[in-house]
């Protein structure tokens, strides 16, 4: 009769352990709402007419996807100070997948060089930043 209960309470205990953060899972709610806005950014970004302004906005969204990109690898316990550490990390468990990591590898290197080097954001450059969103968005499953 005891073992019985135990096991109910056991039972009962994992399905509450496992279901209920998911449920309060707000964090990842937030940074699914974050990539789609960078990606609906992205998009309005391209009918800029103005050359200069939508230099300065690409180059807005690349360091904030590479922010965003921090927080999603926090959020699969991927913490460290440093993003390329992270997403080696990330490599090592299985989180990203080879060609995923090779993306966002391309993608924060490319963002160093925007933020240091004053790199402009153009040509290939964009489709770097569009390929990183969509790993983005793949990693949380949307």
């Amino acid at each position: 009769m005891y073992y019985l209960l135990a096991f109910v309470l056991l039972v009962v205990a994992f399905l509450v352990a496992s279901i209920l953060p998911k449920s309060l899972d707000k964090e990842g709610k937030f940074l699914v709402t974050a990539v789609q806005g960078l990606i609906d950014d992205y998009f309005i970004i391209h009918t800029e007419q103005n050359l200069e302004r939508k230099r300065l906005k690409l180059h807005k969204l690349t360091v904030s996807a590479d922010k965003v990109l921090g927080k999603i690898l926090a959020h699969f316990y991927i913490r460290d100070h440093s993003l390329k550490q992270q997403l080696r990390l990330s490599l090592e468990k299985n989180i990203v997948t080879y060609d995923q990591f090779k993306v966002l590898r391309q993608f924060h290197h490319m963002r160093n060089e925007v933020v240091h080097e004053g790199l402009q954001v153009y040509g290939d450059n964009e489709q770097v930043v569009y390929s990183a969103l969509l790993v983005m968005k793949a990693l949380l499953g949307t």
